[in-house]
């Protein structure tokens, strides 16, 4: 589903922009621990819904001050999910 939104929605530069894309939980000031999917762009970082409705440019790599991989896991995931996920901070 989410990449038939991308074929549909996006034009083809855009398409071969995009070098990564996974699920993710989105906490911030403006999505309180939202599920979304994360797209890595040649040039930042965009956000799309779970059941993907529009595609977001939410950073430009140009801004970002520094990235962490923090060392602890959420308390909001359970099971496997709590086990493979990777909690990073982005500071832009």
């Amino acid at each position: 589903r989410f990449n038939k939104f991308l074929l549909h929605n996006l034009p083809p530069s855009k398409q071969q922009a995009i070098l990564a894309f996974e699920p993710c939980v989105v906490s911030s000031v403006k999505y309180k621990k939202q599920f979304k999917f994360i797209v890595i762009e040649r040039d930042g970082v965009c956000l799309t819904e779970s059941i993907p409705n529009t595609y977001k440019k939410v950073i430009d790599f140009a801004d970002v001050l520094d990235v962490t991989l923090e060392s602890d896991q959420p308390d909001f995931l359970k099971g496997k999910d709590h086990d493979d996920c990777q909690h990073i901070s982005i500071i832009y």
